[in-house]
């Protein structure tokens, strides 16, 4: 295959093999008005002065900035010639639903950028994953003259939908309706944030209900300091045990959210109606979360990658999100089995060998515009 650039062909490399010489990596502190940033500056091996650069965002996770799939792709962005910064966002490290930390996030990725390394910072892109794909446009809406290209991995658009995909394990697209076993590291997450968030008494009283809150935190933090996927039986112990201190008025409610591994979803209309009230309550809390602010004003090249087999967010939002953005802007709307939340669990090619050779042409495609929006 005859690749489009020297770039490409190293990020592909990278990605794909993940050598050790193409690029090296430090830990910063960046000062900024908003205070201080821990993050981590990706560097660039072999390549001149006034390279352009890259914001990351990882999203709501105990490893931040650390996780796999971030660092393989800040990785792989600097073998590409390109300089990378990842800042810690502290409240997404401690499991809390927050879009308001974006933007101190992105000013610290720039100033860290501008006095950490030789980056051209007049080619600065913003790369959002997961939940931050969606806010990484809010924030380019309100940055555009300071960047030059917003790219989302693996991002939501409908929280809604997002949240009954989470919990149920049901999306659609287009008239067609899809149906997968989702990692239940996101509903746990997202209850442990919002259960003390809904109205009324159906799914328990408030103080039981931030009990179980707090259940399912203790749940979902020992599952990111493990490492071990969620849906494992390793922590069935913990699950059980954590169940068993709850009031019997929110058990149900924790075996929606939490059932043991590879256990499905029992009622599924309740569980869709938890989902919802969960929505109503994200949205009145933190309105950050669905805002179109500026999102039409957005003249920025835009990429859109997702993984076909995300168990997180499904493949479905990242095409309700094109949906929402300005059709000239958008570069790629990709959404493949090159790529997912957890790599090494959801990224498999096909068997076919024609179907993998698509998915190559349009994953390399996909990175050609990518490493293009701030190259040109």
């Amino acid at each position: 295959m005859v690749f489009g650039s020297i770039s490409t062909a190293r990020f592909l490399w990278r990605f794909a093999h993940a050598p050790r010489d193409l690029a090296h990596e430090r830990e910063v502190l960046v000062e900024t008005a908003d205070g201080s940033h821990n993050a981590t500056v990706f560097a660039p091996n072999g390549w001149p002065r006034g390279r352009p650069g890259w914001i990351l965002l990882h999203g709501i996770t105990v490893p931040g900035r650390h996780h796999d799939a971030l660092r393989l792709m800040a990785r792989s962005l600097a073998a590409a010639g390109h300089y990378v910064i990842a800042p810690e966002v502290r409240p997404w490290r401690e499991l809390r639903v927050d879009p308001g930390e974006s933007l101190p996030a992105v000013h610290a990725g720039l100033a860290g950028l501008a006095a950490r390394t030789d980056a051209d910072m007049n080619r600065i892109g913003l790369i959002g994953f997961s939940v931050a794909g969606r806010w990484a446009f809010s924030v380019a809406a309100q940055e555009q003259p300071r960047l030059k290209a917003v790219a989302a991995m693996g991002g939501y658009w409908d929280i809604e939908r997002t949240l009954v995909a989470m919990v149920v394990g049901e999306h659609d697209w287009d008239g067609q309706r899809y149906r997968y076993d989702p990692d239940p590291y996101g509903r746990w997450i997202m209850g442990a944030n919002l259960l003390p968030l809904l109205q009324g008494d159906r799914f328990g009283s408030e103080p039981d209900r931030t009990r179980a809150a707090e259940a399912l935190h203790r749940l979902v933090r020992t599952a990111g300091q493990n490492g071990a996927m969620a849906r494992t039986r390793v922590y069935d112990s913990l699950n059980a045990s954590l169940r068993a201190g709850l009031p019997a008025t929110v058990r149900p409610v924790w075996d929606l959210l939490a059932p043991r591994s590879f256990e499905q979803v029992g009622d599924r209309q309740t569980a869709r109606e938890l989902a919802r009230q969960m929505a109503t309550a994200a949205v009145e809390r933190y309105p950050l979360l669905t805002s179109t602010a500026g999102l039409e004003q957005l003249r920025l090249p835009l990429v859109l990658l997702h993984g076909r087999a995300d168990r997180l967010i499904p493949f479905t939002e990242s095409l309700r999100l094109a949906e929402h953005l300005p059709a000239a802007a958008l570069r790629r709307v990709t959404i493949t089995r090159l790529f997912g939340h957890t790599r090494s669990r959801e990224a498999r090619p096909p068997r076919n060998p024609l179907a993998r050779a698509r998915e190559l042409v349009e994953f390399t495609a996909t990175i050609q515009a990518l490493l293009a929006a701030v190259e040109e």
